[in-house]
């Protein structure tokens, strides 16, 4: 829609046919109303700014709305200010008003966590670079968890970290689970993986695991390992799927392993700490899943020291 306002007509008209000027917010620019011609470009709005690009400034640009259940309580003893007993018929109408204040209350109480859940899905998402299309989704999802009160014993931060994981997951985009518990504690870590089962399991969403093979481009950039080592490591990950050698393990480790292993093979070896710094897994870790590929596909490795 676009935002128009009419120029004050004594002070300018239009030099072509003395016309009232239109003023487009939108654009910056002063317009004939009577013949369309652009009389000023790029002219700065002094209008104040509704915007918002954070949580804080969602909560100083909201307009004021009235808190009717947040102020007022309504007692349960059915009696007036003069200890009377109420009748009936005024019986029932406060019956109505108490459901109506707890319904109002609820409401208010629903949009402000609803609001800020959104706000740090928006922020997570920005912080690891996500999709438009993706945060759509985890809003989607979230506003599905605060319709069926599913956000009892979660806090609102892990709730959107879940939403937006399975959302990637739905859209198939490879993101390992790190990249969205970067800052949180050990048990903390914990509790945000028993969110995303709860969620998955409540609305069935058959979200497919990503696959090793998903993540080797990304890792291989990281590593500034050529197209050569991506194709070897490729081809590792397709023999081992086929024996199932990857089931039940960390996508991002066997990815891991198998750049391990194809760098030996191509001559661009990199070690195993500097690997799993970019995994973000243990060297333990590459070490096993390597041994483990090895081992069980018979692969050859001439290791120099």
């Amino acid at each position: 829609m676009v935002d128009l306002t009419m120029v004050d007509e004594v002070a300018e008209r239009c030099p072509e046919c003395g016309g009232p000027l239109i003023f487009d917010h939108s654009r910056g620019e002063k317009i004939c109303a009577r013949c369309g011609l652009v009389v000023n470009e790029h002219e700065i709005s002094f209008e104040p700014e509704w915007r918002a690009f954070s949580w804080e400034d969602v909560e100083k640009r909201a307009r004021a709305e009235p808190e009717l259940g947040m102020s007022t309580f309504i007692s349960r003893s059915n009696v007036d200010g003069q200890g009377k007993k109420l009748n009936s018929s005024c019986r029932f109408k406060m019956f109505k008003l108490r459901l109506l204040d707890k319904k109002v209350r609820n409401q208010c109480m629903f949009s402000r966590s609803f609001m800020k859940a959104i706000s740090l899905a928006r922020n997570y998402a920005s912080k690891i670079g996500l999709s438009n299309k993706v945060v759509e989704t985890a809003i989607l999802l979230l506003q599905k968890i605060f319709k069926t009160r599913m956000t009892r014993g979660y806090r609102i931060d892990f709730l959107a970290r879940a939403t937006l994981y399975i959302a990637c997951r739905i859209h198939k985009i490879p993101r390992p689970l790190d990249d969205f518990q970067f800052d949180l504690e050990f048990h903390e870590r914990k509790l945000l993986r028993r969110a995303i089962r709860r969620i998955m399991e409540k609305w069935k969403i058959d979200a497919v695991r990503p696959s090793p093979i998903d993540f080797l481009s990304r890792f291989a950039s990281e590593l500034q390992l050529s197209q050569r080592v991506v194709s070897q490591a490729r081809e590792i990950l397709k023999k081992a799927e086929n024996t199932g050698i990857c089931v039940g393990k960390d996508p991002t480790g066997m990815a891991g392993a198998a750049l391990y292993i194809a760098g030996i093979l191509t001559g661009e070896k990199r070690t195993q700490k500097q690997i799993s710094k970019v995994v973000r897994a243990t060297e333990v870790t590459i070490r096993n899943r390597y041994k483990e590929l090895v081992e069980l596909l018979g692969i050859k490795l001439v290791l120099q020291n």
